[in-house]
Parts: structure tokens; sequence; C-alpha cells
């Protein structure tokens, strides 16, 4: 058939090259975790520094799976972006990988699962301050600092600013990526085990989330060429900014909409977190979450066919003089979301001479959406910076969308693992799950297969 070239436009990611990565574990991309005997690597994100990767990890699921405390760090973020109300920062102590059977069987979904642990503090002063930054700009405070109130109350409060310009200038904002996220918790430690309180408030704005797409040349050999004019990975395919009408699908009315509108989230989120260690070997854990995101929003880009148009096509520039060259059909989708979820996990656990872990649990996980998306059209021009022709159309054609109501999710699940080790049944082995008094006296819980969140009145 010959050496044929064609012109496409793909999703690209233009994150950088910025040397850490959204889960830092030995400053690579991967997260190595050991269970069942082996290593289970998983890519998490190498494209970006600041957010946790878009897909899903492992076999597909219904959504991102990463957990925090033991809940889900977002329902869904189908609306709500995870994203835009958890990173991976000093306000964790670390990140634990589940496998599919165990997400399976705890959360319900089939795929590999991170779980996140808070950092509820300890009874010494600690603080820590991370900086990063990179030749374009971008820059990231990352600051959790924690302590003792007293013997048993401790304190945790975190701050996390992300400043990131991007690759390319947005010439319409300052920044691809503007995420602010504020934690404070409060531990009470008592003879038995602990209770936790937090208060989390996230606000995003991220602009970046469609300008992630760029024009290039498929050479049909598998090679691609930079469009004259187009430089991959470092030119921006997003208008300067301009006024593009659409019609509200919720009322049919005429609006308008600019570049950089309409990507605003900002959430508040109340948890809590309890372990207790009864007197007949049961140990019980409770996770329980309310969080309000009354801003969900975010903007979607797509595209279409690239055509080759001349004066009699009739496209105008905005400023009215006739267009010739290539031109683009582009999609552009408004979403709007308001989300409320309280979420439920609890927990009760017992080992049976010492090889026999016997593990009780329950799921009450309600969710309420109220979303629409609003659509449209427009053809532009195929450069940096394009530019707007003629005037929007197809109107909510393009699935459009409504959504109110809400999905609860209740399950029971019983698990009882066992293991043949030459110490079953030996009062001298050391189990995963055992409780024992630290050197002052308070408890601590040594966390199994990733559920329990922290040791209660320890560090880690």
């Amino acid at each position: 058939m010959g050496n044929r070239r064609m012109l496409f436009v793909v999703c690209m990611v233009m994150a950088g090259t910025i040397p850490s990565f959204a889960f830092p574990v030995n400053e690579t991309d991967t997260l190595t975790t050991k269970g069942k005997g082996d290593e289970r690597n998983v890519m998490l994100n190498a494209s970006d520094a600041n957010k946790p990767r878009e897909i899903q990890i492992g076999l597909p699921s219904e959504d991102i799976n990463v957990y925090e405390n033991g809940l889900p760090a977002v329902y869904s973020s189908t609306v709500h972006k995870l994203a835009a109300h958890w990173r991976s920062d000093n306000s964790q102590t670390g990140v634990s990988l589940m496998d599919p059977s165990e997400s399976a069987i705890a959360t319900g979904n089939i795929a590999y699962a991170v779980n996140s642990r808070s950092n509820w503090g300890q009874k010494d002063f600690h603080a820590v301050l991370s900086y990063r930054t990179n030749q374009r700009g971008w820059q990231n405070f990352d600051l959790n600092a924690s302590g003792g109130i007293s013997n048993r109350v401790l304190y945790t409060a975190s701050v996390y600013q992300n400043f990131d310009p991007g690759n390319f200038r947005l010439r319409f904002t300052d920044y691809a990526d503007r995420t602010q996220l504020y934690q404070f918790g409060l531990t009470y430690l008592h003879d038995k085990g602990s209770v936790s309180l937090r208060y989390k408030h996230s606000r995003s704005c991220n602009p970046g989330s469609y300008a992630n797409a760029a024009p290039f040349i498929y050479n049909g050999d598998g090679s691609v060429s930079e469009l004259p004019g187009f430089h991959l990975g470092t030119g921006s395919y997003v208008p300067n900014g301009g006024s593009f009408p659409y019609m509200d699908v919720m009322t049919g009315e005429m609006k308008v909409w600019h570049p950089g509108e309409g990507d605003l989230n900002f959430a508040n989120e109340i948890s809590f977190v309890g372990d207790y260690a009864f007197d007949n070997g049961w140990n019980g854990w409770l996770s329980m979450k309310y969080m309000d995101a009354p801003r969900a929003d975010f903007v979607d880009f797509g595209g279409s066919t690239i055509t080759e148009v001349t004066a009699e096509d009739g496209y105008k520039k905005p400023d009215g003089t006739v267009y010739e060259g290539l031109k683009e059909g582009r999609r552009t989708w408004l979403h709007v979301g308001a989300v409320r979820d309280m979420l439920l996990t609890a927990e009760m656990q017992r080992s049976f001479n010492g090889c026999n872990n016997l593990k009780i649990g329950l799921n009450e996980w309600f969710y309420h959406l109220d979303y629409h998306s609003s659509s449209f059209q427009w053809d532009a021009t195929v450069a940096e910076y394009p530019e707007k022709l003629n005037e929007t159309y197809g109107y909510n054609e393009l699935s459009s969308e409504f959504t109110r109501g809400y999905e609860n999710k209740l399950a029971l699940y019983v698990t009882d693992e066992w293991q043949v080790k030459s110490f079953c049944g030996s009062p001298s082995g050391v189990l995963p799950h055992e409780r024992r008094p630290d050197s002052d006296g308070a408890v601590l819980r040594i966390p199994y297969r990733g559920r329990y969140p922290r040791r209660a009145g320890g560090e880690g």
C-alpha cells in the first residue's frame, strides 16, 4: 500500500520530566510489595509527579482503586476526581498494596488496590517539609507536623500546596494544576487501643485535564513526525482564550464558557478511625468518614477529522479574516457535579493457634450524586494555540448527561486464612497481628495485610 502519511490527533501526556513520582517508593515508578511468597510490581505513575495515574491498575474494575485508612479516597472518580482530593503526601506514613483477591473480598473491586495510611502522630514532636521544583517553574510544598498534647492525646496537621504550570504555557491561566490540601487530626490513646478524628479540606483547579492532546503525522511505518509549526510535548493545543457559546442542558438557556472556567473542585471531609483489643483475643477496627464535595467540575476536549479547507468553504477566524489550511472539528463537554458520601468499614479479627487468622468485616458505603454535562462542537485551526473558526454548533448532541441519585453498598465478608508454619501453636511465635505494649505502656497495633491504618501510639 506504500508509505502513506496520515494526520492524527491523539491524547499525549505532557507532564514534564520531574525526578519524583506520585507514590515515592524508593524513587521509582513502581510499588513493590511481598505477598503470598512472591513480589508484586504495579506501575503507578511515571508521567506526573503530583497525581496518581487516572486509569485502573491491575485487572479492570469500575474505578481507580486508592484507599485511605481502608476506605475509598473518593467513592468514584468518574465525576469527583481522585487527584482533586488525594495526593501521596507527608500526611501519610506510607502505602501498601492489596492484591486482587484481597481487594475483591474487602472492597468488592477485582483489581490491585493501593491503601494509604494516615500519620496520626506520636508523643514526640516531629515535622517534615518537602519542597520540589523543576526547570519549568513547578513548585510543590508538602508539610506535616505532629506530636503529643499529653501522654494520651496526639495531634497531626498537614498542608499540601501544588503550583504546576505544566510543560507549556496555558495563556488563559497560570497553572495546569493548582491543588491545595489541608488536614488536622487528633488521636486519643486508651488502654485497649485508640480513637482518631480528622478534618480534611481539598481545593483543586486542573485545566490541564483537557490540555493533554496534540496533532502529529503518522508516517505509516510506525514512526511519527511533527506537524510543521507544532512541537510535540511542549506545544499547546488549547486556545488562548475567547468565548464559546453553549446551551445549558438543564435549562435550555444559552450561556458562554471561557477556557479556564468549569474546572473547580473543593470538598470537606470528616473521618473517624478506631481500634480496640478485646479481652477474649478479638481485635476490632472501625473506619468511617463523611465527605461533601459541592463543586466537582471538570472539562473534556475531544477531536474528530482533520481536513484541508479553502476560502470557498467559508471558515473565518475570530477577527473576521478568511481561513485556509488544516481544520479540525473539536468537541467540548462541560461537566458539573456535586457529590456526597458516607462510608463505614468495620472488621473483627482473631488468630487461633498462631497460624489460623479469622476476619469478619462489614462495609456500608453510601454515595449521592447530582451531575449533568453540556456539550458543544466547534471548528479550529490545527496549530499551537488554535483559533476558533466560525461559531459553536451541535449543542448537547454529544452524549450530554443528567444523573441525580444515590448508590448504597452493603457487604458482609468472612475470611479464614490458614498458614502452615513451624511456629504454629508455639507461644513464642511472632504473629503479624499481635498487640503488645511499648516501653511507655501504650498499646501498639501491628498492621496486618494493610488493613489497619497505623500503630496506635507509635510512629508506624
